[in-house]
């Protein structure tokens, strides 16, 4: 027989601070009945256990799925093509108030048709977007050009807020020194193993330097950004396909952290007085999501943008 048991006591993988947060007993019972709770937990309690105790549970398992989501939210940003009601979106991250970096300059030739998409976890009206000014490529030499990443300016600056749109800092050290290193999928960390280059390099012989090995999972292929102690380490190298015998492989930024830097010290920021955003308009249903159409894109990448954006002008789609 249990009575006035702290709820804390039956978390141990959660925060201490958990049974605190609700300041009462949490169980209190004679005869016992399973009650299955929000994170497919089950606790004994008996009939006397007030409905609000669970409600105010699973609220708690809320907030605390929404913090941890939020978190990792508010340096996300798209890439976005919006021409004649079409919008074609592809992942970035925020490393400065007018810069972000992505793995695509497909969009580099459809000037005044393509944003940067951020605040992307508030409600679609309260989204935001601003103009992209220009794609900067990292080309020093044809084998850099395998490393498709590219440094992405903004005409305008972005909102940055605490609370729903930060920056990400740029990688300070290897990735094999981190601590713990991690890929987001669907707002989600999940973590990654890294593989030695010198190991990786003996199932893919060809590989040049210059790349992170990361050891096959799902998160690992479905992840953009490699997140190292909580700065940017690296961007995943497009590829409709994965071998599962293979490792996945991502941009070392480190390699190229200088070269960044001289970029993001280069470009100065927008001054304040036309710091306009542009409300995000709501996709129609034609509208392209880059989960839904990232691997058919890669695999027809000349058929699927001429389909969802056909200029005007004579441009060239850059792939």
């Amino acid at each position: 027989m249990l009575t006035n048991v702290m709820c804390s006591s039956f978390y141990p993988q959660t925060n201490s601070d958990y049974g605190a947060l609700l300041d009462t007993p949490c169980l209190k019972f004679t005869p016992m009945v399973f009650t299955t709770f929000a994170g497919g937990l089950t606790l004994f309690v008996d009939d006397d256990v007030s409905s609000a105790i669970y409600l105010t549970i699973l609220q708690w398992f809320a907030i605390l799925q929404l913090a941890s989501n939020y978190k990792y939210s508010k340096f996300l940003a798209r890439l976005q093509l919006d021409y004649d009601g079409k919008i074609l979106e592809r992942s970035a991250i925020i490393i400065q108030r007018n810069m972000v970096i992505g793995n695509s300059a497909e969009f580099e030739d459809f000037t005044g048709f393509s944003f940067v998409r951020y605040d992307i976890k508030s409600e679609a009206e309260r989204q935001k977007r601003v103009e992209i000014d220009k794609f900067i490529k990292f080309e020093k030499n044809p084998v850099e050009r395998q490393h498709p990443f590219v440094l992405v300016t903004t005409k305008q600056n972005m909102k940055l807020d605490p609370r729903a749109v930060t920056t990400l800092p740029i990688t300070s050290k290897e990735a094999n020194d981190a601590k713990s290193c991690i890929v987001i999928v669907s707002d989600r960390p999940h973590r990654v193993q890294i593989i030695d280059l010198q190991t990786c390099m003996e199932v893919l012989p060809e590989l040049q330097e210059g790349f992170i090995c990361i050891q096959y999972a799902e998160a690992s292929y479905k992840g953009f950004a490699l997140i190292c102690d909580n700065e940017l380490s690296g961007i995943i190298l497009p590829r409709s396909t994965w071998s599962v015998n293979e490792p996945i492989l991502y941009t070392d930024i480190y390699k190229r952290r200088d070269w960044i830097l001289e970029q993001m010290n280069g470009h100065r920021e927008p001054a304040e007085t036309i710091n306009e955003v542009v409300p995000l308009i709501r996709p129609d249903v034609n509208s392209i999501a880059e989960d839904e159409d990232q691997q058919e894109f890669e695999r027809n990448p000349v058929e699927k943008t001429a389909e969802h954006a056909k200029p005007r002008h004579d441009f060239k789609c850059n792939m």
